[in-house]
């Protein structure tokens, strides 16, 4: 026989109605093939194995034959007995590199075992030949003695990549770069930022720990919020204007000065809260929409009047709270609210546990329902909760996760901080917060509770404040 055609390997993909494939080649035993299944969801391969997951037939004949798929309960076989739909296949001739034909000196002469020997070596070559198809290979142009293709041993977390002349692979660290943004991205000291930025520049200050973003050249817009977490700082005092932009405060809680009637709040990212304190008598007016008030009606501001902001996006408010100076209700509001504070600071939060925080103080509490450092809904309803810390000696130690539940008696809520990108322990402090709109039945319990996986028991709780209020 000659072997007149390169083919040593048949490849199919399975549709779910057969189990028997072609290989188009001669072998000389039904040991010589290797069969490799690929489930098309993980690209998991199996190499699967001889009578006990397939049969083959047509050993020694010229064309080839068959190998038959054994019905039983093997991931790639479907109820029918038949490959599954979307596995791929694959029949690879597959010799023994040995060479146990003995041809003695003046012995018989046997054509055709002389030929099975040498049609043998042919296909120990094409074998290889598919493997070396398959592997990585100089370019014909290069010299192969230029370089040394020697692979160096594995180091965890290292890639390969050619070294300075571009000789010899060696591990390196992986570096990632980009060239799609087209501000420049950098950090120093908050007083080492540019004067004029470009548009779209983003600057980090490593002491401040405000992130600066450039949206019109020339001028800084301040953004102190990473993930989860709020600013906690008091902001500048903001004059009213049809207009008022409490959006673009510098602070989470601000002042409200003058007495120009109230319309609309300013454009942030839904989830934004703002604490507002009025300092004089304006109007705030009702829109269903862009300025959703308590008791969908008016309200005429007094000194020292508190109201709770949360931005719903594409400048839209809802006002979660409002709390008059003199203790008096809103007309035609029924809901309830509270709003408490740390009173005393939780020092070295305890290590793998869940612990409550301490809101020693309530600032208000509207109904009554808010004691021992949680909230008890008084009736059925959803009820927007809110809450922010302000923590101290942070553990930034590899491993360390922050993880911060509102938790309540239908579910918990859950919200994590990674410390360890940050440089060195935070021992200043550093906020952290979040908000959920939380479905309560009568009864139901919330509170907040501070939880460290891993590092030391350092990390203190220095103050914050905890808000809920129903919706509907």
């Amino acid at each position: 026989m000659t072997i007149s055609s390169t083919t040593n390997r048949n490849t199919y993909t399975g549709n779910g109605t057969t189990a028997d494939y072609a290989y188009l080649y001669k072998i000389f035993a039904n040991t010589d093939l290797r069969v490799i299944v690929k489930d098309p969801d993980t690209d998991v391969e199996t190499v699967i194995t001889l009578t006990t997951h397939y049969t083959v037939s047509g050993v020694g004949t010229l064309a080839g034959g068959e190998i038959s798929l054994v019905n039983g309960t093997f991931d790639w076989i479907d109820s029918s007995g038949f490959l599954k739909t979307g596995w791929t296949l694959v029949i690879r001739r597959v010799r023994s590199v040995l060479q146990e034909t003995d041809i003695r000196n003046q012995g018989e002469f046997f054509p055709e075992t002389h030929e099975d020997a040498f049609d043998h070596q042919i296909m120990v070559a094409q074998q290889l030949k598919d493997d070396l198809d398959r592997s990585f290979k100089l370019s014909e142009i290069l010299d192969p003695d230029d370089y040394d293709t020697t692979l160096p041993l594995p180091v965890a977390g290292k890639g390969l990549v050619w070294n300075d002349n571009a000789d010899a692979l060696i591990n390196s660290d992986l570096a990632t770069t980009s060239t799609d943004y087209d501000g420049t991205i950098s950090h120093g000291t908050d007083a080492s930022k540019a004067a004029s930025p470009g548009q779209g520049d983003i600057f980090i200050a490593t002491d401040t720990k405000k992130i600066y973003r450039c949206f019109v050249a020339g001028t800084w817009s301040t953004a102190q919020v990473y993930g989860n977490e709020v600013n906690h700082a008091k902001g500048a005092d903001i004059a009213s204007a049809t207009t008022t932009d409490i959006g673009a405060a510098t602070g989470n809680f601000v002042h409200i000065t003058g007495t120009v009637t109230i319309t609309g709040l300013g454009t942030i990212q839904a989830g934004t809260i703002r604490i507002v304190r009025f300092a004089d008598i304006l109007t705030l007016t009702h829109n269903a929409t862009s300025l959703i008030l308590p008791g969908t009606a008016n309200i005429t501001t007094a000194a020292n009047d508190i109201a709770v902001f949360v931005s719903e996006g594409s400048g839209n408010w809802r006002c979660v709270s409002y709390v008059k100076a003199d203790g008096t209700a809103i007309a035609g509001n029924d809901t309830h609210e509270f709003l408490a504070t740390v009173a005393i600071p939780q020092s070295n939060i305890a290590l793998a546990t869940d612990v409550q925080v301490v809101f020693g103080t309530e600032v208000f509490d509207n109904g009554g329902n808010f004691a021992t450092n949680r909230f008890i809904a008084p009736v059925t309803g959803k009820y927007q909760i809110s809450f922010s810390l302000r923590l101290g000696d942070i553990d930034q130690a590899v491993g360390v996760l922050y993880q911060f539940t509102i938790n309540t008696s239908n579910r918990n809520y859950v919200f994590f901080f990674d410390p360890t990108k940050f440089s060195a322990d935070l021992t200043g402090g550093y906020s952290v917060g979040a908000s959920v709109l939380a479905d309560m039945d009568a009864s139901d319990t919330v509170q907040i509770t501070f939880r460290q996986d891993n590092g030391s028991s350092q990390t203190d709780v220095l103050d914050g404040w905890f808000s809920g209020i129903k919706l509907a």
